[in-house]
């Protein structure tokens, strides 16, 4: 009698880990729980998309926290290279496209001539307003296998899963910075490492 409880026991704990949306809330604000790690993320709703409402914490092999120092990565999230970032986020997200951010940059108000600009600061106010919607952290970005780190809490790197116009050994990328409201994109080498924000599938 005693075995089969608790083998009812560990199938109820077992599926509870496996469900990767448990859809509850907090107040009036929807959450993720990570099955992998129960780490707890807000859910942000901008127009038609889902976004995590914080960087992804998840540790893969070649992921870091900022200055290989384990209280940046609670306070800001890891650092990944481009292949880690691939699969990174959990069952059901994914990370967003260079169509996703300019589609989220469109709703905020971004010009469509300016969508497909790289390599200078573009919108108006569309960086501030995501930095308040999404509640982005300014985590910095780092080198390969993290032997340098620069930028935190000045600004930060976002992967977006495209091929830069340079080749397959690069991708582009979203810049947010405390020092202008606007938003900076370009393409940088796979194996530098920046903050991942997991987007709904």
């Amino acid at each position: 009698m005693k075995t089969n409880v608790m083998r009812l026991f560990n199938l109820i704990i077992a599926l509870f880990l496996a469900v990767p949306y448990l859809g509850c809330s907090e107040g009036n604000k929807a959450v993720f729980v990570d099955p992998r790690d129960r780490q707890t993320y807000e859910v942000i709703a901008i127009g038609s998309q889902e976004w995590l409402g914080s960087d992804l914490y998840f540790e893969t092999p070649n992921s870091y926290c900022y200055d290989l120092k384990s209280e940046n990565c609670v306070k800001y999230g890891r650092l990944y290279t481009y292949d880690d970032a691939k699969i990174a986020c959990p069952q059901g997200w994914r990370l967003p496209t260079e169509m996703d951010w300019q589609k989220l940059e469109k709703e905020l108000g971004m010009r469509e001539n300016e969508l497909d600009s790289i390599r200078v600061w573009r919108g108006t106010q569309e960086g501030k307003l995501l930095i308040n919607k999404l509640g982005i952290e300014f985590g910095g970005f780092g080198k390969s296998k993290g032997s340098d780190f620069m930028g935190k809490d000045q600004l930060v790197y976002y992967w977006a899963d495209t091929p830069g116009p340079s080749g397959s050994q690069f991708s582009m990328y979203r810049m947010f910075s405390k020092k202008t409201s606007k938003i900076y994109s370009d393409q940088v080498p796979k194996n530098d490492l920046c903050c991942i924000r997991c987007i709904k599938n």
